[in-house]
């Protein structure tokens, strides 16, 4: 995985404080994730000694005293790779650069004046075509959404299901209390 990330403006402004990396999980993708923007800091002048890494695997506790110690030592950036770290650090330090990986969400950044991010996002097609790969003898697709948040994306999905053979039967949930009915709704059509 490639990192590219101007860091030079932080190399004037080192001294002042930490590079704060904060991970969700502390498994494969996260790791790499964090092995690619160390070597590129590596290679900024030594700006790699400036990093502290802490996983929410750790504890969130512990996680919060260390954004609340960085914060404290005037830290330069945070980043956070997944969406469960992204989402601590803008409670946790709203005012302090960020920049996120592997989120699941766009709006999650929104929260923050400064934050900005890479976003796991596949197209509705790219994700229909990989069903059919994976399950290729499937022809009916279910899905259980709610209609206030995503009757628009349902709508769009109905239609490439169908440009690709593929019927899409989607059963509205609004509430937690209607999900039992839904799914086994679901389970007897798709």
């Amino acid at each position: 995985m490639l990192f590219a990330l101007d860091v030079r403006p932080l190399a004037v402004a080192a001294e002042g404080g930490p590079i704060l990396m904060v991970t969700s999980q502390e498994t494969g993708p996260y790791k790499d994730v964090l092995a690619g923007f160390r070597q590129h800091l590596s290679s900024q002048n030594g700006l790699a000694t400036l990093l502290e890494e802490h996983s929410l695997q750790g504890g969130a506790t512990k996680v919060s005293q260390a954004i609340k110690e960085a914060k404290a030592r005037h830290a330069q950036l945070i980043l956070t790779v997944g969406s469960l770290a992204t989402q601590m650090a803008l409670q946790e330090a709203p005012e302090l650069p960020l920049v996120a990986g592997m989120i699941l969400n766009a709006g999650e950044l929104k929260q923050g004046s400064n934050a900005t991010g890479v976003v796991l996002d596949f197209s509705l097609e790219t994700q229909l075509q990989w069903l059919q790969k994976i399950a290729p003898q499937s022809k009916a697709v279910g899905v259980l959404f709610n209609p206030k948040e995503n009757r628009t994306k349902v709508d769009s999905a109905t239609k490439i299901a169908q440009s690709l053979g593929l019927k899409l039967i989607a059963n509205e949930v609004e509430t937690p209390q209607a999900l039992p009915e839904a799914l086994e709704s679901l389970a007897r059509e798709a």
